[in-house]
C-alpha cells in the first residue's frame, strides 16, 4: 500500500500488514502524534527515505513478526518500543533512541551501516530469549542514555555520562567492533551469589579513558571470584588502573 496523505487519531494504531508505506510527503514525516502503536509485519516495510521522520509505540504486528523500517540520510528518530524487525539503511542515515523510556531490538539489523545516538532512556539490544540480536553500525550513548542487552552491536562509544549495562539482569553482551569508555562514563555491573556476573565481549579493541565501575550485588551473600568482565582482542588498558573502582549500592559489598 501507497499512502500520499492520512491523518491519524490520537489514540488510534496503525498496522502495515502487506507492502509498502512510503513517507510520501511531509505528513508522515513524524509518525508520533498519537498514542496508539505502529505495527509492521514480517514482509512489510515502512519507508521514510524521502523526510526521515519519527516512531512512537513501534511493534511487532505480532510477537517476532516485525518487518523493516528504511530511510535514507536524514534522521530517523525512535521512542520506547519492543521491535524484532529490521532497520535498513546503507545511506550512512542516523537512528537516534530519544525520550526517557525503553527501545527494546530483538531483530537483526546486522545489516545497518548508519550511526546510533542514544540520546535518552535505554537501548536494549536483545533480551535474554534473544541473544541473536544484532545492530550494526557505530553507536554513540551519550549523557543520561543506557546501552544494554545480550545481542551483538557495532562499535560503541560511551561518552561522559552515558552507562554501559550488559545484559538486563546477568548477561553478556558483545561488541562487533571497537569499544571507546570515557571518561565520566560508568560501566554497569551485576553479581549474582554464586559470583557470576554481567560480561562485555569486544572483538576488537577496548579503549578505557576513565570512568566508574558501578557494582550491583544480586543476593545478600556474594561470593567473590576472579573474573573479567570486559573481554577484548586487544585491551589497551588494564581496568583496574583506569577505572574508578568500584561505585557500591549494597552496604554488605567490601
Amino acid at each position: 500500500m501507497d499512502v500520499i496523505e492520512m491523518t491519524i487519531a490520537p489514540e488510534s494504531s496503525i498496522t502495515v500488514a502487506h507492502g509498502n508505506l512510503v513517507d510520501g510527503n511531509t505528513s508522515l514525516g513524524c509518525m508520533t502524534e498519537w498514542t496508539g502503536a505502529t505495527r509492521i509485519a514480517s514482509g512489510a516495510n515502512i519507508d521514510f527515505s524521502a523526510y526521515g521522520g519519527g516512531i512512537r509505540n513501534l511493534q511487532d504486528a505480532t510477537p517476532g513478526n516485525g518487518g523493516t523500517v528504511s530511510w535514507a540520510t536524514r534522521p530517523l528518530r525512535l521512542y520506547g518500543a519492543v521491535f524484532s524487525g529490521q532497520f535498513v539503511n546503507s545511506a550512512g542515515g542516523e537512528l537516534i533512541k530519544g525520550s526517557l523510556d525503553t527501545l527494546l531490538l530483538n531483530g537483526d539489523s546486522s545489516g545497518f551501516t548508519g550511526t546510533t545516538t542514544v540520546a535518552g532512556g535505554e537501548l536494549i539490544v536483545g533480551d535474554t530469549n534473544n541473544s541473536n540480536a544484532r545492530l550494526g553500525g557505530t553507536i554513540s550513548i551519550l549523557s543520561g542514555a543506557t546501552l544494554g542487552g545480550y545481542g551483538s552491536v557495532g562499535e560503541t562509544t560511551v561518552l561522559a555520562g552515558g552507562v554501559l549495562s550488559p545484559g538486563n539482569s546477568i548477561g553478556t553482551l558483545t561488541v562487533d567492533g571497537s569499544l571507546q569508555l570515557a571518561s565520566g562514563s560508568t560501566f554497569g555491573v551485576e553479581i549474582a551469589g554464586n559470583g557470576s556476573s554481567d560480561r562485555v565481549n569486544v572483538r576488537s579493541m577496548a579503549t578505557i579513558s576513565g570512568g566508574t565501575v558501578a557494582v550491583t550485588a544480586m543476593a545478600l551473600k556474594l561470593v567473590i571470584k576472579t573474573a573479567r568482565t570486559i573481554s577484548s582482542c586487544t585491551l589497551i588498558r588494564v581496568l583496574a588502573e583506569r577505572l574508578i573502582l568500584l561505585r557500591r549500592d549494597r552496604p554488605f559489598l567490601t
